[in-house]
């Protein structure tokens, strides 16, 4: 009896896999998704001078736009011995921390490449998307088939994005946040300047999770339609199922059959909806961290890119494991 009850849980399990495969498949040809890009080839050397190029001109402007707002440049800091020993000593618990967030996640995520690295490479190519919108999204099978492409993208992306989120507008919020508490006469004056660096680093981690939260819905359209292609065919299969066993098979058996399908499809629902909440809540602390400890820091480039590395960690783990 438990043979037989195992052969139709894994029967089950076939037919709602078959029912996903198809779904992404098809998502994937959509004609108005792909604009014709399914058959374009990127190859590693491509992306990563493109990637190089848009880090580069962002971390530039960057540092320009932090002189005109008359606040220290991020990149200028790992100029400093000193400003380098403070993002280490901040950056490494930091990291420890985004490793172990990471690993959250990716307990119930079918995920294969961090956000990190996908928004950074979708963000990377805009340009290119200028002729084709889909240009940053089918890269992204190249650098996750490249270990070291993938390396460099997260660390070019965590330079470049703490470069802008937090050495320019988290540095900028925090002087008009002592700009407007030294032009007050408030007896707690003084307390809440000592609270500048912690408001505006919380402020900033809001801004920053919903920054990265758009980017990965409005820059990913294929992965959108995939995901809305495989709750159809769920929803679908679900719905059909049952009337095709009971036509091809004595009732117990369709019934034990339609069973069996209704729990597999419920698991995959509630791993689904698992899945989106932990990467909301993954995104959401993971901004704070790398806010909290470039404001620790006294405003080194170094701490956040630090802590966003910890994602190479969590992966590396992954990989053992698998």
């Amino acid at each position: 009896m438990r043979a037989e009850g195992d052969a139709v849980a894994l029967s089950a399990q076939r037919e709602l896999s078959t029912a996903l495969s198809k779904a992404r498949r098809d998502s994937e040809q959509l004609p108005d998704l792909t604009g014709g890009a399914a058959s374009v080839a990127y190859s590693p050397a491509i992306v990563a001078y493109t990637l190089w190029l848009s880090i580069t001109a962002t971390l530039m402007i960057t540092e320009y736009l932090s002189a005109a707002a008359a606040v220290p440049g991020p990149v200028s800091s790992l100029a400093s011995p000193e400003m380098v020993m403070h993002g280490l000593l901040w950056g490494v618990p930091g990291a420890a921390l985004v490793k172990e967030l990471e690993s959250w996640r990716c307990k119930v995520s079918a995920a294969e490449i961090s956000p990190t690295v996908s928004n950074t490479v979708v963000l990377g190519l805009l340009p290119l998307s200028i002729i084709e919108r889909l240009r940053g999204e089918r890269a992204l099978p190249v650098v996750r088939e490249a270990p070291f492409l993938t390396a460099a993208t997260l660390v070019g992306g965590a330079a470049a994005s703490s470069a802008v989120v937090n050495g320019l507008l988290q540095s900028s919020y925090a002087a008009i946040l002592r700009e407007l508490f030294d032009a007050g006469a408030a007896p707690f004056c003084g307390l809440a300047a000592a609270a500048t660096p912690a408001a505006a680093a919380m402020t900033t981690a809001a801004a920053l999770a919903m920054a990265d939260g758009a980017v990965d819905r409005s820059l990913r359209p294929l992965a959108r339609a995939r995901e809305d292609a495989e709750a159809a065919a769920v929803a679908d299969l679900r719905r059909r199922a049952p009337r095709l066993y009971q036509l091809g098979m004595p009732p117990d058996a369709a019934r034990r059959m339609s069973r069996a399908l209704e729990e597999e499809a419920g698991a995959w629902e509630w791993r689904r909806a698992e899945e989106r909440r932990r990467a909301d809540v993954a995104r959401v602390l993971r901004a704070a961290v790398v806010s909290t400890v470039y404001a620790a820091s006294g405003g080194s480039l170094m701490a956040p890119v630090l802590a966003s590395l910890g994602v190479l960690g969590a992966r590396g783990e992954r990989v053992k494991r698998e």
